[in-house]
């Protein structure tokens, strides 16, 4: 689930870059380097035609719409469960028991683009935005979301596409959830405990067994 997520994350970065060059900008530049406005400019409108991220789609796999130039695709993986409570037993609820644990996710996003700059620079200005998303992804759910940080700029062949040496950089994300799910199979009914002293006999037929004791 975590792709699916990101996914739309990214698509709305994306879109938000898009619509307002200064936001686009202002990412590039929390790296704490400034560019000139030209440039900037430039890139921002070969990224983003007319305004528009849907020359960069974004997916989980590969669709004909990744045949264009850019492109950034999700994978994602899990582990089975890390830190669990005895029984994979989390909680009651309404007379079942939750059953589950920690789980940890990852995810890589790898970012293509024919030209190897705007491959580096919309992958630095991703990351950069991206941290704000996390607040979001946590309220969505998450118990944590994390960048693990990015690879190094490569270069890739993808023959399918008609791509040649096409720039490709990766961005890392982990994040942590706790699954839980009613085991509806073995419902356990509620029911009145009570403690009696000893020789006492409950309505059950049950006799006691506490014994009165004083203390010096």
């Amino acid at each position: 689930m975590i792709a699916l997520d990101l996914t739309a994350a990214i698509r709305k970065v994306l879109n938000d870059f898009a619509g307002t060059e200064s936001l686009f900008n202002a990412a590039i530049e929390s790296m704490g380097r400034t560019y000139p406005s030209a440039q900037v400019t430039a890139w921002h409108t070969t990224l983003f035609p007319s305004g528009s991220a849907a020359k960069i789609p974004v997916g989980i796999r590969y669709t004909p719409e990744m045949a264009a130039k850019a492109a950034i695709w999700i994978d994602d993986t899990d582990s089975p469960f890390g830190d669990k409570p005895l029984g994979n037993f989390v909680r009651w609820s309404s007379g079942s028991q939750m059953l589950g644990g920690l789980r940890t996710l990852t995810a890589t996003v790898y970012v293509y683009h024919e030209s190897i700059e705007l491959c580096t620079v919309l992958a630095s200005a991703l990351s950069a935005r991206m941290v704000l998303m996390t607040q979001d992804l946590q309220e969505a759910g998450y118990l944590s979301f994390e960048y693990m940080g990015g690879g190094a700029l490569s270069t890739t062949d993808m023959a399918m596409n008609g791509w040649t040496q096409i720039g490709v950089r990766t961005l890392s994300y982990q994040a942590t959830v706790q699954q839980q799910l009613a085991d509806t199979v073995n419902p356990i009914t509620d029911r009145n405990l009570s403690v009696l002293p000893e020789g006492a006999i409950s309505p059950t037929g049950i006799e006691g067994a506490v014994i009165a004791a004083s203390v010096e």
